[in-house]
């Protein structure tokens, strides 16, 4: 419930450019790399935020670590540690490709079948183009939500992952959790 707000936020504006793209002439906004980056780079922010706010300093480091147990858990804690924040950062990286692709790749389709069309009306003298780009445009509307809605399950799911467990959840005096 705490991340709704955010989570709705990236929905909406994800949807919202990718089906202003498909406006002739117009470019969604969600096929600029420098875009899709900012979306990444706004989900890693707030991931952050959840471990470090939720969790506290010390048990995310712990939990970054494998939460290590003895002698071998320290060992293996060297590796672990690296290795997180490589997986870290590698999942904005992946979100903002991921997106960026998809609606460039479309966006492109539909530039291509446009201009074909148009070429019919040029080379036949035909009194309008065909458009051929329309069926593309409801394909482009399909798949403009179901990027739009991948990009923010992945995000929910990131944020989650970065939210302690419930077995590690810390327990007041009374039994009840804090």
């Amino acid at each position: 419930r705490t991340f709704l707000p955010f989570i709705l936020s990236l929905f909406l504006y994800i949807t919202a450019t990718n089906i202003m793209g498909l406006v002739p002439l117009a470019n969604p906004g969600t096929s600029f790399i420098a875009m899709t980056a900012a979306l990444g780079l706004a989900v890693f922010c707030m991931v952050q935020y959840a471990a470090f706010a939720k969790a506290g300093v010390l048990q995310t480091l712990n939990h970054w670590a494998g939460e290590p147990k003895g002698v071998a858990g320290a060992a293996i804690a060297c590796l672990m540690v690296p290795m997180h924040l490589v997986e870290e950062l590698v999942r904005p990286a992946s979100l903002a490709i991921r997106l960026y692709g998809n609606i460039f790749g479309e966006h492109v389709l539909l530039s291509v079948m446009t201009v074909l069309g148009a070429g019919v009306f040029l080379a036949y003298g035909c009194p309008i183009g065909i458009p051929f780009e329309l069926p593309f445009m409801f394909l482009g509307l399909l798949t403009g939500t179901i990027q739009a809605l991948v990009f923010t399950i992945l995000a929910t799911i990131y944020i989650a992952l970065a939210l302690p467990d419930e077995e590690h959840a810390v327990h007041n005096n009374k039994g009840t959790k804090i």
